[in-house]
């Protein structure tokens, strides 16, 4: 992640890349916390792995926008956009399985 970071940062065509990697850094400091406190405390489940995935999720979408005005006015890359995309539609259904479905099998379950 820090080297291809750099790279980007350094490389790219457009200054605008270091918004980008802003918030990939910020998002992978929460992620690796959460990792790390999930692995201090096995047995504790980590009440906010689910807001982990919801700031994942923002951060694609936050990513995809700004880099279709890169596209757009810089000629940013076209890619940036199309990982953005499949990396929403994963989180997204990682989302939908974690925490929406398993949420509407508890109450049938209580329901009964």
């Amino acid at each position: 992640m820090v080297l291809l970071t750099d790279f980007g940062y350094h490389f790219s065509p457009w200054a605008g890349i270091a918004f980008l990697v802003s918030i990939n850094s910020f998002v992978h400091v929460c992620l690796y916390f959460y990792y790390g406190y999930a692995a201090q405390f096995p047995n504790d489940p980590v009440p906010w792995k689910k807001h982990v995935t919801q700031l994942q999720i923002v951060q694609f979408m936050v990513g995809m926008v700004h880099a279709m005005f890169g596209y757009k006015y810089h000629q940013y890359c076209i890619s940036v956009r199309s990982n953005a995309l499949t990396m929403i539609a994963l989180f997204s259904n990682y989302y939908v399985r974690a925490f929406i479905l398993t949420k509407e099998k508890g109450n049938k379950g209580k329901q009964e």
